[in-house]
């Protein structure tokens, strides 16, 4: 990618272009091809069809803002017909809801049922129309899942599948090894398989990870037998445009007014010598190249309190149309304007932004020291994530420092110790907990943190020195709101910008 300044011969204005090069156009499509279609997200795909069986609690109600009379829990049932669903364990969870393990009474059918949170509908009808196109091959033949049945209950959208084991990711994980070459080579042959039936019908899955390859069943004696899943953002091949990506992220955001809300300004795309070009207004410099530039320091609370006030307007209307930035940082907030007296700010690269309703846990995303701490760990997460790294660039631009280090080891040390442990219930669920904390026989979480080798100073007692003492302690209850260590104890962007501070 390379950015330039230029400007335009007929008007005078000056805009930004990010040029990205045809050798890298698939590259980029394919990033964000996930993002933007369907339910498709890593965790969603890797517990999905397995057979592994959460110890978390059961009891679950399909979304805590919209109504719905379905709760479910080890035992309970869910009907169809003349059909009945018994849950026997929960295999994983997603952004559109959770995934269990049910047996049909009156059979000894074992399925993996995926239940789709009441919002979440669209996503479950545009799996079922992928699977009713993939419906005229043969399934067990082409190393493709089966889709059994599809239905409605209590509001509640349910898709259900034969029942897998658990996925190449997860087999990793358990055997702490690579696998064999002939193990390799069986697998190989039969995805390429999948992907040549595939390509008869004229369709691309679009989502090919170990995630989306589950075995069949425990490894036999001379092969390992997989799957193909997780067909929610499968296209037809005709239909793909390697394009698409800017064209979502354009119009994703476009019913915002983006000088109002502080959003930078997209102005257009077009390929130009095999290159996509994106024009944006130009801007003048992000707070990182200042602070480089002048070793300028945010001590004035006038500044703080303007860059605020206008990120959380950035972070409301985000959240207003359901996308998440999840990059928030010093060096993607562009200064429009600074004098000795004001500033104005704009949120720009929205490159990885994605629908809050499809963030997946076993995405990597968040630059390292803006981390919040359900993504370190591996849990579920929403727009919320964006307030944490607000937080921590407000800390940056008032130390002239990052707030945490830019190692997640060290960074989630310096979370605990000044912010407390995440929730409990929490740490059962996420997929990398277990590499910072271990569960004793007392039934207690214990961390494996040194929190005496590097004491780090209090977030009450911020280095620079205000003449307002008020609106330093005021700034200081903002950031810790900012920075709770639990999602759903964190700051919402409406409420921050009626905090005292602001």
């Amino acid at each position: 990618r390379i950015h330039a300044g230029y400007r335009k011969d007929d008007s005078g204005e000056f805009i930004t272009m990010e040029c990205i090069s045809g050798s890298s156009l698939n590259s980029v499509s394919d990033t964000h091809a996930v993002s933007t279609g369907g339910q498709t997200t890593e965790k969603d795909s890797v517990t999905e069809m397995g057979i592994h069986e959460s110890d978390s609690n059961l009891t679950w109600s399909p979304s805590d803002t919209e109504y719905s009379p379905l709760t479910l829990e080890r035992g309970g049932k869910i009907i169809h017909t003349s059909d009945v669903y018994q849950v026997v364990g929960l295999l994983g969870t997603g952004s559109f809801g959770k995934v269990f393990k049910c047996r049909k009474e009156g059979t000894d059918e074992t399925v993996a049922m995926k239940v789709f949170r009441k919002g979440n509908h669209w996503q479950a009808k545009r799996e079922v129309n992928s699977h009713n196109q993939v419906s005229v091959l043969d399934l067990d033949k082409n190393n493709l899942i089966r889709l059994i049945d599809s239905f409605v209950y209590k509001d509640c959208f349910c898709l259900t599948f034969e029942c897998l084991y658990l996925n190449l990711t997860e087999l990793i994980i358990r055997r702490y090894e690579g696998l064999e070459v002939n193990d390799i080579r069986s697998i190989a042959q039969q995805v390429l398989l999948a992907l040549r039936a595939l390509k008869i019908i004229g369709m691309t899955h679009t989502d090919i990870k170990p995630n989306n390859i589950m075995l069949t069943a425990p490894q036999g004696p001379q092969s390992l037998n997989v799957k193909l899943i997780n067909f929610g953002s499968a296209r037809k091949t005709a239909e793909l445009s390697e394009y698409s990506v800017m064209q979502n992220e354009r119009y994703r955001l476009r019913i915002l007014h983006a000088d109002a809300n502080s959003l930078i300004r997209f102005i257009d795309s077009f390929v130009y010598k095999d290159c996509f070009c994106l024009t944006f207004e130009c801007l003048n410099t992000t707070f990182v190249e200042l602070f480089k530039e002048t070793r300028f320091k945010l001590q004035r609370v006038i500044y703080l309190r303007t860059v605020g006030q206008q990120m959380l307007l950035a972070l409301q209307a985000l959240k207003s149309v359901g996308v998440t930035h999840t990059d928030i940082k010093p060096d993607n907030v562009m200064i429009a304007h600074l004098d000795n007296q004001s500033v104005r700010v704009k949120l720009s690269d929205f490159g990885l932004a994605r629908k809050t309703a499809e963030l997946s846990e076993y995405s990597v995303m968040q630059t390292e020291g803006y981390r919040a701490p359900e993504v370190i760990l591996g849990l579920p997460r929403d727009e919320s994530i964006d307030m944490w790294g607000l937080g921590c660039m407000l800390g940056f631009l008032y130390l002239g420092n990052h707030l945490f280090p830019d190692d997640d080891f060290k960074a989630l040390q310096c979370i605990v110790k000044h912010m407390g442990l995440p929730d409990k219930n929490a740490l059962k669920e996420g997929w990398r907990v277990r590499r910072f904390f271990k569960f004793d026989r007392l039934h207690k979480w214990r961390h494996s943190f040194n929190l005496f080798d590097e004491p780090l100073d209090d977030l009450v007692r911020l280095k620079p020195a205000w003449s307002n003492a008020k609106g330093k302690k005021l700034f200081i209850d903002l950031l810790i709101k900012m920075l709770a260590v639990n999602p759903a104890d964190r700051i919402l962007p409406e409420d921050a910008l009626s905090h005292p501070f602001i």
